[in-house]
C-alpha cells in the first residue's frame, strides 16, 4: 500500500496515535528509507499531515510542492535549505523543537545528518516536483 493511499479520517472527538502505533510506509518520490506515516487529513486532497522518517545521511534533493508546507524537527538534526542546488553552507542546521515554512513552489532541499523525525503539514494534496529531473527517485 502506498502512503498516499492511506487516509486517516477523524472520528468525532479526539483521535489519537502515540508514535509506538504509527504505521510507517515507503514514500513514493522521496529517497528510499525515507517513510511516512500520515496522522491527519487525506494526502490525496489535502490538507494533510504527517510524520517523515529521514535516514542519517539521506539527502532529498532540490524540489517543490504546489501548497505551502510547516513542519516541525521532533527528533534528531537535519538542514534544510533553499534554492536550486543542495549547499549545506548556506542551509540553516535545526534539532528537536525547530521548525520551517515555506512558500508555495518554492525550491528546498533536506539533508539528514542524524536520523530525523520531522512533523510536515501542507495546505494542499501531495506532490513532489524535482527541479533536475533526474533527482527523482519515481525514475530511477
Amino acid at each position: 500500500m502506498n502512503v498516499f493511499a492511506l487516509m486517516l479520517m477523524l472520528a468525532d472527538g479526539l483521535t489519537a496515535t502515540k508514535l509506538a502505533d504509527a504505521q510507517w510506509l515507503p514514500s513514493e518520490g522521496l529517497p528510499k528509507g525515507v517513510v511516512v506515516s500520515v496522522v491527519y487529513g487525506n494526502p490525496q486532497t489535502g490538507p494533510f499531515m504527517a510524520l517523515i522518517k529521514v535516514p542519517a545521511g539521506v539527502t532529498i534533493a532540490p524540489h517543490r510542492h504546489s501548497g505551502e508546507e510547516a513542519a516541525v524537527v521532533v527528533a534528531g538534526s537535519c538542514v534544510i535549505g533553499q534554492g536550486d542546488k543542495v549547499d549545506a553552507r548556506k542551509g540553516t542546521e535545526l534539532g528537536p523543537g525547530s521548525s520551517y515554512t515555506l512558500a508555495a513552489r518554492t525550491p528546498h532541499w533536506f539533508i539528514a545528518r542524524t536520523d530525523c523525525l520531522v512533523t510536515r503539514y501542507s495546505s494542499r494534496a501531495v506532490d513532489i516536483e524535482y527541479v533536475n529531473p533526474k533527482d527523482d527517485p519515481r525514475k530511477k
